[in-house]
């Protein structure tokens, strides 16, 4: 008996010690990790010894966990693949890049990703890139400055079904402001946001858009774009671009209650002379349109509902 105790004794100790290895692994990494100006990416990332990057504390952190910015700095451009908060508020935290992706997000469909207050700057050389690209997973940007990713590049890019929201944000100097170019059952919902200075300041393409109290100003193409989507304007300012409000094949455009002024053309309607579906606005008779070059307006082929 004395014999089987102790040799029972000896396997629990054998199988404790191989299982300490699989604990450790899976306690890897904090909840909050933090960088700094004064970080060194060999630290393990808490508030006592910061990274000098996000992607160095996005490796310390968990799935689901946030990186704060402890001060000003340039914290360099990261490839997110798990859910986390990036918050750099009241710290002017930021990413300067060079023709090169700020943030790429290629997470989990569940996952999802918290942007706040960073400024987001690119320095071009003519390559392609974004300040922000969704690949996969959801995405909340708040209280972000993103600029100067010009030609062919976007300030936002999303190219995924899942959900993005766009709030206290301001987007310039982009080739396009706010792009999602992914059909499916993903929402884009931006508010308060301002969208000027761009090539083109809101292209939804095949989704379902929302867009409220925001400026969209001063856009040399389309200030907002739909096509095969639906898309909805509400008390917004649309001034000064070369197309206020752009309704393309197959797009429906609800308008309640914007400003829409001094545009080169207000609303313009695709037609089906190129054998597509006609774009629709519906208005609710609220909206509010002065100072246009071309008011715009009903054409032969296009249709415009007022509710």
């Amino acid at each position: 008996m004395k014999t089987i105790f102790t040799h029972s004794l000896k396997t629990l100790a054998v199988g404790l010690a191989l299982a300490a290895p699989a604990h450790s692994a899976l306690a890897t990494g904090l909840a909050h990790t933090y960088v700094s100006g004064t970080g060194n990416d060999s630290n393990a990332g808490d508030r006592t010894t910061p990274c000098a990057t996000f992607q160095a504390a996005l490796a310390n952190t968990l799935p689901g966990g946030v990186i704060t910015a402890l001060d000003a700095g340039d914290y360099g451009p990261v490839n997110i693949t798990q859910a986390v908060t990036i918050d750099g508020s009241g710290t002017q935290a930021s990413i300067v890049t060079e023709s090169t992706t700020a943030i790429s997000i290629n997470a989990a469909a569940s996952d999802t990703i918290i942007l706040r207050g960073l400024a987001i700057t690119n320095v071009p050389n003519g390559d392609p890139c974004n300040g922000v690209e969704l690949d996969s997973g959801n995405m909340i940007v708040d209280g972000c400055k993103i600029s100067g990713y010009l030609g062919p590049c976007n300030g936002i890019y999303v190219h995924h079904d899942g959900n993005t929201v766009v709030i206290n944000t301001s987007v310039t100097g982009c080739g396009e402001g706010v792009f999602k170019d992914r059909p499916g059952a993903g929402l884009l919902s931006l508010r308060n946001v301002t969208l000027q200075g761009n090539g083109l300041g809101l292209d939804a393409e095949g989704t379902q858009t929302d867009i409220s109290h925001s400026q969209i100003t001063q856009n040399s193409g389309y200030g907002v774009y739909a096509y095969r989507g639906t898309l909805s304007v509400s008390g917004c300012m649309i001034s000064g671009n070369g197309t206020g409000v752009y309704s393309d094949d197959g797009s429906v455009v609800r308008l309640i209650n914007n400003d829409i002024l001094n545009n080169t053309t207000g609303i313009f309607i695709i037609d089906a002379s190129n054998g597509g579906t006609p774009g629709i606005v519906s208005s609710t008779g609220s909206n509010r349109k002065a100072g246009n070059a071309t008011p715009g307006g009903v054409s032969p082929g296009k249709v415009i509902v007022q509710q």
